[in-house]
C-alpha cells in the first residue's frame, strides 16, 4: 500500500515535476551519443560482412581445389591388382562352380536354379564394372562383395545337388566332361 500512495502522489503532482526542461546542449549531447553508437554498429556490420565474404571465398576455393586435385581413380582390371589372395580365391570359386554346375547338368536339373544363378552373374558383372572405376580404398570392399557372390553361387549349387541326391539316391549322374578353358562360368 505504501507504493500505491507514492504512485498516487506522483500522479497528483505530475505538473510540478514537469516544469524543468533540459537545455538544448543536453539534447545535443544525447543526439551525438546516439549517432556515435549507430556509426559504431554500422562499422561493426561492415567488418563482419567482409570477414564472412573472405571466409566464404576461402571455403569455396578449398572445396574447388580439393575437387580438382582428386586423382582420377586408376582402373583395376584384375583381382591381382587388389591382392593375389583374392585372385586365388576367385579361381578356386570358379573351378568349384564349374564342377558343381556340370554335376547339376548331368542330373538334368539345371533349369531349376538358372534364374538365381543368372541374378548372381548379373551382380558379379555389376561389381566388376564398379571395380573398374573404384578408388584404391574402396576396391578391396568391392572384391569382398564379389567373392561373397561366388560363395552364394557355390552354396546354391550345393543345396540343389544335395536335394536332388536326397530325392533320388540311386540315380548315378553322368560323369562330367572336362571343361574347356573358355567355358568359364562367372
Amino acid at each position: 500500500m505504501h507504493r500505491d500512495q507514492f504512485e498516487q502522489f506522483i500522479h497528483d503532482n505530475r505538473d510540478a515535476f514537469d516544469t524543468d526542461v533540459p537545455e538544448l546542449k543536453a539534447w545535443g549531447g544525447i543526439r551525438q551519443e546516439l549517432d556515435h553508437r549507430k556509426h559504431r554498429r554500422l562499422l561493426l556490420w561492415k567488418v563482419v560482412g567482409v570477414a564472412a565474404a573472405v571466409v566464404g571465398l576461402l571455403f569455396c576455393g578449398a572445396a574447388l581445389g580439393g575437387y580438382l586435385s582428386t586423382p582420377v581413380p586408376s582402373a583395376i582390371v584384375a583381382l591381382d591388382d587388389v591382392g593375389a589372395q583374392y585372385a586365388a580365391q576367385e579361381a578356386a570359386y570358379q573351378k568349384e562352380i564349374q564342377q558343381k554346375y556340370q554335376q547339376l547338368v548331368s542330373y538334368e536339373q539345371a533349369g531349376a536354379v538358372q534364374q538365381d544363378l543368372q541374378r548372381l552373374d548379373e551382380s558379379i558383372i555389376e561389381l566388376r564394372k564398379e571395380l573398374q572405376g573404384a578408388p584404391s580404398g574402396k576396391a578391396e570392399e568391392i572384391v569382398k562383395h564379389l567373392l561373397e557372390n561366388y560363395r552364394a553361387k557355390v552354396y546354391i549349387l550345393e543345396r540343389v545337388l544335395n536335394r536332388i541326391q536326397m530325392a533320388d539316391p540311386d540315380f548315378e549322374p553322368v560323369v562330367p566332361k572336362k571343361a574347356r578353358t573358355n567355358d568359364r562360368i562367372l
